[in-house]
This record gives C-alpha cells, sequence and structure tokens, in this order.
C-alpha cells in the first residue's frame, strides 16, 4: 500500500524538501552512518514516507467536515462510549525499549520535540496514538497511579505493561457537566473525522489497486 500510495504522490508531484527529510531523520533518533550508500539509501526512504505522508494529508483536507446535525446524532447514538463514567482521554505511544521512551520523555519534557512529533516517527503502528476515551475505574493499578496527578497536556514517565513500554499522555479530565456535554460534541465530530478520513484513504487505496 506504501508503494502504491507513492507512486500516486509521484504522479501528483508532491515535492518535499531537502530540510524536510533531515528534520525526519533527526526525529528518528539514529545514528548517521559512515556508509554513504547506506545514508543515501535512508534519506530516499525518509522522502518517500514523506512524500506518502503528504498524499494522506492532501487527501484528508479534501473531505467535508460534519455537520453540526450529524455530529449531534452520532453523540446521542455513540455517548455512552465516547463519554464513560470519570471520563479521561488519553494517548499511548509505544516505543520499542525503555533506553528509546527515556530519550524520548526527555526530548518531550525539554520541548526538544512534541508528543505529536514522538507518535509520527515512533507510532509502531499509524493512528495507534491518537487520542482514546477511557473512564478512570477502567485503566490498570499501574496506569492509575502513573496518571493519577498529571495535567491535562503532560506526559507519564515511561511505563512498562504487559512487556511493552508506553508514554501516556493526559488530554482532559472531566468533572463539570456541562463540560462533559462540550466534550462530548467534541469527541463526536473528532471520531466521525477520523472516521471519514480512514474512508477516504481506504477509496484511494482501492481505486489505485484497481
Amino acid at each position: 500500500e506504501e508503494r502504491i500510495l507513492y507512486v500516486e504522490a509521484e504522479r501528483r508531484n508532491i515535492q518535499v524538501t531537502d530540510l524536510e527529510v533531515e528534520t525526519y531523520l533527526d526525529m528518528g533518533g539514529g545514528e548517521t552512518s559512515d556508509d554513504p550508500d547506506l545514508q543515501a539509501w535512508r534519506e530516499i526512504e525518509a522522502r518517500q514516507r514523506l512524500m506518502v505522508q503528504k498524499l494522506q494529508e492532501q487527501v484528508i483536507r479534501e473531505q467535508a467536515p460534519p455537520t453540526d446535525d450529524e455530529v449531534v446524532d452520532y453523540a446521542t447514538e455513540h455517548g455512552d462510549r465516547l463519554l464513560p463514567e470519570q471520563p479521561l482521554e488519553i494517548r499511548a505511544l509505544q516505543l520499542e525499549s525503555m533506553t528509546q521512551a527515556k530519550r524520548v520523555h526527555r526530548d518531550i519534557r525539554r520541548k526538544r520535540i512534541t508528543f505529536n512529533e514522538a507518535a509520527l516517527v515512533h507510532d509502531p503502528s499509524p493512528g495507534q496514538a491518537l487520542p482514546l476515551q477511557r473512564s478512570w475505574d477502567s485503566l490498570s493499578s499501574e496506569l492509575r497511579e502513573a496518571l493519577k496527578d498529571l495535567k491535562p497536556g503532560q506526559i507519564s514517565e515511561p511505563l512498562e505493561l504487559h512487556g511493552s513500554i508506553y508514554l501516556f499522555q493526559v488530554g482532559s479530565w472531566l468533572k463539570d457537566p456541562a463540560d462533559q456535554d462540550v466534550e462530548l460534541l467534541r469527541r463526536a465530530k473528532t471520531e466521525l473525522e477520523s472516521i471519514r478520513r480512514r474512508d477516504a484513504l481506504e477509496e484511494l487505496i482501492a481505486s489505485l489497486r484497481k
């Protein structure tokens, strides 16, 4: 699929600058190779991935936003799931090792990169680091302990769960009923937009396969 999307990005003449390639490679945290052929291949691979990302962003921007009525209908139908009791919004980023997680955590705390930028580079499955809505009681005791003192926007220390290493970011804590109503509509709109973007990308891939 990535190869198909890359060919389409070429057909649309999507451009990536040398600075964008350099920034992408720097964010990856990998060491520069002394082998010029290997380094050249890494730059080519980075350029291709950035072209695919720009193509996907282009397709997403073409999607019309959901209307207010559509958002309300979706919120009514999926409210229990979108905004459970004692609602909390979190994001989870899986890292390869505790060493890598500590480095990424340090870079985010020092404002060298944002959580979004770290997710772009290190997310093993695109979309995995999207916001998730959970009730506090549904979280494990380890995760509750890691998140209990965090304010919206803050990230946890690296945490090992079920053999994998994660960083978590708190999106929001909701207590006031009025805030919850507003947040429910926001989450409904966000999820509707996400579904439409996913469908648009799937339709693009299907049409390119044909």
